[in-house]
């Protein structure tokens, strides 16, 4: 009786568990369809990259800006920008949007936490991942690039925040 017990269990526990990895936690779906390709730095073009150093990376660069961003809507302007496209944009359907920033975590993954239009400005709101109680994880300052394409919305600028 114990052992027909205990294959109840384990296969009540099997199915639970089977439920949850194929149910997930919801529909974590992206506003605008938005992926974001995180440390992009391979992708962007070197002229691009030089002229657009940010602050934090060297020594008296208080001229420097904190970030930049480029918002894409041609396939000419995405030419211009990236080395060889890694991923094919419907300019169409799509845009792009091209950000860069200063960050001390240079080994931690960065994923997208929501977006949203208000007026002509896109919000990108993005968070870094947790360390896992790894204590120590910082590294020298570097320079990140993230690629973000999404639905086409008319807008004119873009804010990227970091959600902690």
């Amino acid at each position: 009786m114990a052992k027909k017990l205990a294959k109840i269990i384990a296969m009540g526990v099997l199915i639970i568990m089977s439920i949850g990895l194929f149910a997930g936690c919801g529909d974590n779906k992206m506003p605008y369809n938005a992926v974001l390709y995180d440390d992009a730095i391979d992708w962007i073009d070197a002229d691009l990259k030089d002229a657009n150093i940010t602050s934090g990376l060297v020594a008296n660069d208080e001229h420097l800006q904190k970030s930049y961003f480029w918002l894409i809507v041609s396939q000419a302007d995405f030419i211009d920008k990236i080395n060889e496209p890694q991923i094919n944009v419907d300019f169409d359907k799509q845009i792009v949007v091209i950000y860069t920033f200063t960050t001390v975590y240079a080994t931690r993954k960065y994923n997208l936490y929501n977006l949203s239009v208000n007026g002509d400005i896109l919000t990108v709101e993005y968070k870094i991942e947790k360390n896992q109680g790894i204590v120590g994880n910082a590294t020298q300052p570097k320079q990140r690039w993230f690629i973000v394409t999404l639905d086409k919305v008319d807008v004119q600028s873009v804010n990227f925040i970091e959600n902690k």
